[in-house]
This record gives structure tokens, C-alpha cells and sequence, in this order.
């Protein structure tokens, strides 16, 4: 029995579950589970401890009343989402958990992918939801996170100076961009400052793709909802938003920042659209080579796709900010 079972099998004992179903291992740190019990379902995330380069556990900073506050922020804005049910600890306090309802339906995704010729409603709709949370000002913003574009862009360039020394990417980087580019993107990147106005950050949910929203009869649920902070709009889909380009969901882009923002865009948006495309490029790269396995027709694919996006670019950027432009290439 591995860590995670037993956190699981921990978990079942403790709350006396009749049942447990792995959904994911989630991002970040977590375990999802559907688990039954009197005939009851319920989504549970385990929150698991932290490693040092050791392998000494930690306990990891998940604060499960600040959790709950942001639910409470949710139901004041009238957002749909997982209501929480109770929680605890594991192994002695090294892991927690929250334990919520289980919402029967389907993730956005899903249902984008079979009825592409919605993913603009779709999209516009979970736009319309978030914009809800963009408005509501009624918060301490010392409780929350701000997201600092300055030192994101120094963990970005260090991840990438870190990539740079792998031998795959020295392989195949120059196949698709030359180190000029690169270091034109990394300037680009360095003038966002200009591009984003503290004084228009809101709360942002952090990570509102489609694969965190459930739709069913009920109307459109909003999860993975623990860990909000202050931001922008862009912010919102900072690694989807290129995986949604190469799909051909340009649509649900464009119409979920026009659900958002209402039509009323912040000052320089377009530029924030290419920084939050350039930046997602970036910080993946340290994903591609370093963190995940080689894979060479991976790669061919990624790099094709983003070429053609970098190369449009301008183009792309218009469209998705609700200007006029030519057809786009993708």
C-alpha cells in the first residue's frame, strides 16, 4: 500500500464511507475521490503533505477556513458550486481533506469537444459567471493572494534557464524558434507591467477552464474553487488558453472574455492577450522537457501548433479581444 492508499484508506475509516472511487490524482498536491455512503455520494480532495528533497513530509499550507469563506463568497454571488459537507486531518495532521456534494453531470470540456458549435455559448456563459466574482468587492484583500506579474516573470525565466541546459530541448527548440525569438518573447514579456493596472485586479477564480466546470440541468457549477486570488481575466486560463488555440476553440476564448468583461474590456487588453499567450508558450516549455517524458511527435505537434500561433499572433490576439481582423490562419 503506497502514501496515497493509505491517506484514502484512512479517510474511509475516519468518516466511515461504505465506498470509495479514485477520480484523479489532481493538480498540485491532491487526491480526488468519489466516495458513497448511506446510499449517499459525495467529492472529496485530500490535500497531501508536502516532500523536501529529503523525503521528510511537511504539512502542506492548505487553510480549510479560508476554503470555506470563499465558498461563502461564491454563494453571495450567486455562483454555483460544490457545498461543503465537513473535513478534517490525516496522518496526524500532515493531510487534510474536504468533503463536499457530489454534483451528477459532465465537465464543459466534454461537452465542448461533442457539440463544438457551442463552445462560443458555452463559454460565454462561464464568462457571465465569473464576472460575478470579477464585480463583488465585499473581501479583505489581505486574505488573499495577489498575483505579482514581475516576480511570475522571474520564475518563468528561472524555470526557463533550467530548461535550457536539458539536451532535448537544445535538440529540438531550434527546429521551431530560434533563441532570438526566444529572447524577444522574454522582452515582450517584460513590458506586461505596462499592460496590466493593479487597480483593475479582482478576485479571479485561478484556474477556470472548462475541465473545472460541471454542466447538468441545474445550470453550470464551478469547482476546484480553493484557491482564489487577486488578478486579471487572462490569468484565468493562463495554460488553456493555447491548448484551446490548437484545438480550434477560438470561440469559447473569445466569447468567454466578452461574458467576463461584458464587452467592456480593460485598457490594453489585446496586449495582455499576447503576454498571456507568450507566457503560457514559455512556462510550458519547463514542463515539456524537464517534468514530463520525452516524446518527439508530442513535441511536433506542440511546437507546429505554436508556431503558427506565434507567426498570427497579432491577428489572433484582435480577434480574441473582440476587434475586427482578417481570418485568422488556425
Amino acid at each position: 500500500m503506497n502514501y496515497d492508499e493509505k491517506l484514502i484508506a484512512e479517510l474511509v475509516e475516519k468518516e466511515k464511507f461504505d465506498h470509495y472511487e479514485l477520480i484523479q490524482e489532481g493538480y498540485g498536491g491532491t487526491i480526488n475521490l468519489k466516495l458513497t455512503k448511506n446510499n449517499v455520494d459525495y467529492f472529496a480532495k485530500i490535500f497531501k503533505p508536502r516532500a523536501s528533497r529529503s523525503g521528510e513530509l511537511s504539512k502542506r499550507a492548505v487553510d480549510i477556513e479560508h476554503i470555506k469563506k470563499t465558498l461563502e463568497i461564491y454563494k453571495e454571488c450567486d455562483i454555483k458550486t460544490l457545498e461543503h459537507r465537513f473535513d478534517g486531518s490525516l496522518d496526524n495532521g500532515l493531510a487534510t481533506y474536504m468533503v463536499y456534494n457530489w454534483i451528477l453531470g459532465e465537465n464543459a470540456e466534454n461537452v465542448i469537444d461533442r457539440h463544438i458549435e457551442h463552445a462560443g455559448e458555452i463559454g460565454y456563459v462561464i464568462g457571465s459567471e465569473l464576472a460575478k466574482l470579477r464585480e463583488y468587492t465585499n473581501y479583505n484583500k489581505e486574505d488573499f493572494k495577489t498575483i505579482n506579474i514581475e516576480e511570475d516573470l522571474k520564475t518563468i525565466y528561472t524555470r526557463y534557464l533550467e530548461t535550457m541546459k536539458s539536451s532535448n530541448y537544445q535538440c529540438e527548440m531550434p527546429r521551431y524558434f530560434t533563441q532570438i525569438e526566444v529572447g524577444k518573447m522574454f522582452e515582450h514579456l517584460g513590458e506586461a507591467q505596462h499592460y496590466f493596472n493593479i487597480n483593475d485586479a479582482h478576485l479571479i477564480h485561478g484556474d477556470a477552464t472548462p475541465l473545472n466546470v460541471i454542466i447538468n440541468a441545474d445550470g453550470y457549477f464551478l469547482v476546484d474553487c480553493e484557491e482564489p486570488t487577486i488578478g486579471y481575466g487572462v490569468y484565468e486560463i493562463k495554460q488553456a488558453i493555447n491548448w484551446f488555440l490548437i484545438a480550434g476553440k477560438k470561440e469559447y476564448i473569445k466569447e468567454y472574455f466578452r461574458g467576463l468583461y461584458n464587452g467592456d474590456y480593460p485598457e490594453n487588453f489585446q496586449e495582455q492577450i499576447k503576454y498571456i499567450i507568450i507566457r503560457g508558450f514559455l512556462s510550458y516549455l519547463h514542463y515539456i522537457f524537464l517534468e514530463r517524458e520525452y516524446q518527439p511527435q508530442f513535441i511536433n505537434y506542440y511546437f507546429s501548433n505554436m508556431r503558427k500561433i506565434i507567426d498570427d499572433l497579432e491577428n489572433i490576439s484582435q480577434y480574441l479581444a473582440g476587434v475586427e481582423t482578417k481570418k485568422i490562419k488556425i
